[in-house]
């Protein structure tokens, strides 16, 4: 049986602690990343309450938009649909390669494991 690396553990577990809001992720957000440049998905939460809201509130960061600058800690937001702990954040694509957001999520457990895919996580954690 393989050792967990307790380092790599605490690092997880305060990326699961420390989000940032949705309205810091848009004001504080580069604009010249390749996230940044994406277009708003206007399927999320942030894109449909910006829209109902419109544009006398304050912003928030559509979920495919949150800026790659930022470290995993803050960008991390409550994965809605899971378990109540879990978070997720995208990754930037790679090689300017068109990728689906599904192909680019990462999601972090209430206990700090990291999982690449909601295949992986499922099996992992048996979400099903």
């Amino acid at each position: 049986a393989s050792k967990e690396n307790p380092k790599a553990h605490t690092q997880e577990k305060k990326i699961a602690e420390a989000s940032m809001s949705l309205e810091d992720l848009y004001e504080k957000r580069c604009g010249e990343c390749v996230l940044c440049k994406m277009d708003e998905c206007q399927k999320c939460k942030s894109c449909r309450t910006n829209q109902s809201l419109g544009i006398k509130s304050k912003k928030l960061a559509c979920i495919q938009q949150i800026c790659c600058r930022f470290e995993e800690k803050y960008k991390a937001q409550s994965a809605i649909g899971l378990p109540t702990g879990w978070k997720f954040y995208f990754r930037k694509p790679g090689n300017g390669k068109k990728v689906s957001l599904l192909d680019r999520i990462t999601l972090i457990t209430p206990k700090g494991r990291v999982y690449r895919s909601l295949e992986s996580a499922r099996i992992a954690d048996s979400l099903s």
